[in-house]
Parts: structure tokens; C-alpha cells; sequence
């Protein structure tokens, strides 16, 4: 006898809710997995890189840069959702790893689309809300303080540049 596949899960009813099978993450939890004081250490930069036409390559280079232009609208899109929306500090930190280290492989993958709209992303991170508003009032005593979430994003940024 041939070997038994397991049995397949239940299915859902017609109507019946769907529950999630995913928990959120809490911001406990993603503190584990980053240093909130710190800011955030550049990965493997672009120089750290060999040039393309050197054999140092994978031979697999070709389906990791199809697989980074095909998935990163989605990727920008998530990630710019969650960003704007939260305060947590360290989930911020994550995100903005995140994207710097998205902004570092598609540079390495020669992939300028991508890293641009990662780049414009993290510039519109970095001003303050409603920036384009208190822009055209210079003229009456606004102060334009920015959030944490702007400075990190100034600081990802920066990392960045220094890269």
C-alpha cells in the first residue's frame, strides 16, 4: 500500500463567518524582534555588493529580481498601510527596516522602479501631517512639530544615503 495523505480541513459552510487564522502581532512581541533605541543598522548595503557582470552571482539572480518587480507594489502598498495608521514605535521600526532593506535590493537587482516609489514613500513619511497645509499658512505663527514616526523615517533615510 502506497503512502496515506493526510486528511484535507474541513470545509466552511455556505454563509458560516470566516474566522482568521492569523493574530495580530503586539507591540510586546514586536519588541522582541528590534532594538527600540537604537536606530536602525543599514543590511547588506549595494557596495557590499559585487558588480552584475562578475560570475559572484547566483544563478538564480534573474527569478530573485522577477520575484522583487512583480511583488513590490503589493509590499510598498502593505507596508505604507500599516505605517500610516499605527504609533507603536517599534512596529514603525520594523516597517521602515523593512523598507530600507527593500530600498538595498532593488537597488542591487538593478531595479530603479522600486526603489524610487520605496524612497518617495519613506520622503512622505518624513513629513508631518497635513506638511502641504501648514506650508500655504507660513504666514500666520504655525510651528511645525514632526512625530517620532518623521524622524525615524528622516533617520531610515539617512541610513540610506550613508550607505
Amino acid at each position: 500500500a502506497g503512502p496515506s495523505l493526510p486528511p484535507s480541513p474541513p470545509s466552511s459552510r455556505c454563509g458560516s463567518p470566516r474566522r482568521s487564522t492569523t493574530s495580530p502581532v503586539l507591540p510586546s512581541q514586536a519588541a522582541r524582534y528590534t532594538n527600540v533605541g537604537s536606530t536602525l543598522p543599514p543590511s547588506t548595503t549595494p557596495s557590499q555588493l559585487p558588480p552584475l557582470d562578475t560570475p559572484q552571482y547566483p544563478p538564480d539572480y534573474e527569478i530573485s529580481r522577477n520575484m522583487a518587480d512583480i511583488t513590490w507594489p503589493a509590499v510598498l502598498a502593505a507596508l505604507s498601510s500599516v505605517l500610516t495608521r499605527t504609533q507603536d514605535e517599534a512596529l514603525v521600526q520594523l516597517i521602515l527596516k523593512a523598507q530600507q532593506s527593500f530600498v538595498f535590493s532593488s537597488g542591487a537587482l538593478k531595479l530603479a522602479t522600486p526603489r524610487d516609489a520605496f524612497l518617495t514613500s519613506l520622503c512622505k513619511t518624513s513629513l508631518p501631517p497635513n506638511y502641504n497645509m501648514m506650508i500655504t499658512m507660513l504666514e500666520t505663527e504655525t510651528v511645525i512639530v514632526p512625530s517620532n514616526k518623521n524622524i525615524q523615517a528622516v533617520k531610515t533615510l539617512l541610513n540610506i544615503a550613508h550607505s
